[in-house]
């Protein structure tokens, strides 16, 4: 993986230059892939035959903006999703450049070899730059950190099974994010040409039930490139297959860490803290849970519970911790709103008898609680608060009904209002604004070693703010809102859903690497072995 992850951003986006718009995930494009070596070939037209030899459906023709191919019976969802590096075609899927979507930056890289693979296939039409092989082996190296494989894997793609099992890499049947889609040569011919096919698995649906991939020389799309989903159904003529294999040269994966769906989420160094609700046989249950980052299903920790009546339920929310007097400690934030109340509570982190150490002035809601060790700081319906560690008097730090997203930075608190953020000392004062969005704020993270202040808008975007350097790590995106942004390792992380789907996505320098979610993420968070978050399926984790 690289260093900084918005090093190769800087000259992006300087200060006013927020209008600018290069579709992140990806980055904008400089050489066209519709260039050949010696001339520039016309892209892939809407309604156009794939050449003979191609990985499309030779002779076939596409219909302008299906998803399936021309004739198919397949699902109307399966097919393209996006097409070509950044200009759209009229009947076409929209450009890969465009999210939930990202080119990896290939369109600035394909004429360069990875793992020996040529750029230029010998079924391209025209000698184009395409390469199916190539491409994968560019996003395997720069996206996912694998170094070259030895004894190098042979030209053509339908011998990489058994090369990449010679060297030792896991070859099965199960599709991973990160994983490498492939075909034998004429899988449901013509579709896959005589030389074999491979894509980049991007994305794995419930119960393997379909992938997305992305791929390079699929010569009906666009510029030879883009994004696919292909379900796990029986060969339907004219369409691409259900691969043959998956390859693994990347270790790390999706995993379920417990079936508990979480409300809130917090990380320590090697474990996991987080409030969950549930209604069982008519009871109201609200739990603490704590479980180690490789747990299993099962094995997570319940460090405190309340049970209640529908009617007058509780419901856990913010949870924190800290190190007090030779313990420590988990402080969460339990509502009760049948009362219209909240209270600050505290457990210890291997289980006990909570104790209440404040009742919020307002409620506090799904609102933020962190702490420096020292004192707990929170956002409820009347402003934003500071207490203590060991409880209190509670101090109001600034009065406002439009609080909710807190972050600490030694001294100083960062939080949102509005399209605002704001900082305050924690010691009190005058609150300074810092940065006014063009949306309202929905997630933030406080400056850290190597990143400015972080955030995520209503409108979809995320932006990095750092001195008077503004960083657009993704561009507005209709309909979509950011859930929670946070850093972790040489990434940058965060959670959204876009019509397709609900993701986390993580940049780490350019390199984009995103993962489905069941429903909503929740309090994206991580380290540099792996990415933690909850959502409808339970407590996620994604190694990396």
């Amino acid at each position: 993986m690289k260093s900084k992850a918005l090093t190769a951003l800087t000259a992006l986006l300087l200060g006013a230059a927020m209008g600018v718009t290069f579709a992140a995930p990806s980055l904008a494009g400089t050489i066209p892939h519709g260039q050949d070596k010696t001339a520039t070939r016309p892209a892939a037209a809407a309604g156009s035959t794939a050449a003979a030899g191609s990985t499309a459906a030779a002779g076939s023709t596409a219909a302008a903006g299906s998803t399936a191919a021309a004739g198919s019976t397949a699902d109307a969802d399966a097919g393209p999703l996006c097409e070509g590096w950044g200009n759209p075609v009229p009947g076409k899927p929209g450009p890969c450049s465009v999210a939930p979507y990202t080119t990896h930056n290939f369109q600035n890289e394909y004429t360069t070899s990875y793992w020996g693979m040529p750029p230029d296939q010998d079924t391209a039409p025209g000698g184009a730059w395409a390469n199916c092989t190539n491409y994968v082996a560019f996003v395997e190296s720069t996206v996912y950190g694998v170094s070259a494989p030895k004894p190098a894997l042979p030209v053509n793609a339908t011998d990489w099974a058994a090369g990449a099992q010679k060297d030792g890499f896991t070859v099965n049947h199960t599709p991973t994010v990160g994983s490498v889609a492939q075909w034998y040569a004429n899988d449901n011919s013509p579709v896959i040409g005589a030389d074999g096919h491979v894509a980049i698995v991007e994305q794995v649906g419930p119960n393997d039930s379909y992938i997305v991939v992305s791929q390079d020389n699929w010569h009906t799309d666009t510029d030879y490139y883009g994004w696919a989903k292909i379900l796990n159904e029986p060969d339907t003529p004219g369409t691409e297959p259900w691969p043959d294999n998956f390859i693994h040269f990347f270790s790390g994966g999706q995993a379920t860490l417990s079936y508990s769906q979480p409300d809130r989420l917090i990380q320590s160094t090697g474990n996991l803290y987080w409030t969950a609700d549930q209604t069982v046989q008519g009871r109201s249950t609200a739990v603490v849970y704590r479980a180690s980052k490789t747990n299993e299903p099962g094995q997570e920790q319940i460090l405190y519970q309340e049970l209640s009546l529908p009617t007058s339920r509780v419901d856990f929310e913010a949870i924190t911790y800290a190190y007090v007097g030779g313990t420590w400690y988990g402080y969460f934030v339990a509502n009760y709103p049948a009362q219209d109340k909240s209270q600050i509570k505290r457990v210890p982190l291997t289980g006990g008898t909570a104790v209440v150490l404040a009742t919020s002035p307002a409620l506090i809601g799904n609102r933020d609680l962190v702490t420096d060790g020292s004192s707990l700081y929170w956002a409820d319906a009347g402003g934003i608060r500071k207490m203590a560690i060991t409880g209190g008097t509670v101090q109001t730090l600034v009065s406002g009904e439009t609080f909710a997203h807190l972050g600490l930075d030694g001294p100083v608190l960062y939080y949102s209002s509005g399209n605002s953020i704001l900082t305050v000392p924690t010691s009190g004062g005058t609150s300074t604004t810092v940065v006014s969005a063009s949306s309202a704020i929905t997630a933030i993270h406080p400056p850290s070693a190597s990143n400015g202040v972080l955030w995520g808008e209503a409108n979809g975007s995320v932006y990095s703010f750092d001195g008077d350097i503004y960083y657009q790590l993704q561009a507005p995106v209709a309909g979509v809102s950011v859930t929670s942004v946070s850093v972790a390792g040489n990434y940058i992380i965060w959670g959204d859903c876009f019509p397709q789907w609900c993701q986390v996505s993580g940049n780490d320098n350019g390199s984009v690497v995103s993962v489905a979610t069941s429903g909503i993420p929740v309090d994206v968070q991580g380290d540099p072995g792996g990415w933690y978050w909850g959502d409808s399926g339970g407590l996620e984790k994604f190694s990396v």
